[in-house]
């Protein structure tokens, strides 16, 4: 008696149906591995736009402007400076060699135009000098 290798029906319907599962699972496991490297690019290029403003931030006077277009090209964003200066110290503490000294913190936004909101923020203590 003669057997037939030939596949039946049912065995290729679920060979089909285990492709299937296959390939979708590694369309959505791209698609979402694409979205994360998407944001990650969109992180570092944010980063990259603020590190600049803060680089012309630090090179400015005790109280910068904020960058001009020609400095800060950056479509759809702006940046946005802000100096707090710490309380000031008694004169005795200014003369003591251990004294700490008074700092600025300058605060640089990357604030997107659209919609006016802040998108990333970095804070940099710089020591305040007096124009004494």
């Amino acid at each position: 008696m003669r057997r037939n290798s030939n596949f039946t029906l049912i065995e290729v319907v679920v060979a089909l149906a285990i492709l299937a599962g296959s390939v979708s699972a590694l369309i959505t496991l791209m698609m979402s591995s694409q979205k994360r490297l998407a944001a990650a690019w969109e992180r570092e290029r944010r980063w990259v736009m603020i590190q600049q403003a803060a680089e012309y931030c630090m090179l400015q006077d005790d109280d910068p402007a904020d960058p001009p277009p020609e400095v800060f090209y950056y479509p759809g964003y702006h940046a946005k400076y802000t100096v707090d200066t710490s309380p000031f110290m008694d004169d005795n503490d200014l003369n003591d060699e251990n004294a700490l000294y008074q700092l600025d913190c300058r605060t640089v936004e990357l604030i997107r135009d659209s919609n006016g909101q802040t998108v990333e923020q970095l804070k940099i203590d710089c020591p305040h000098y007096d124009e004494d």
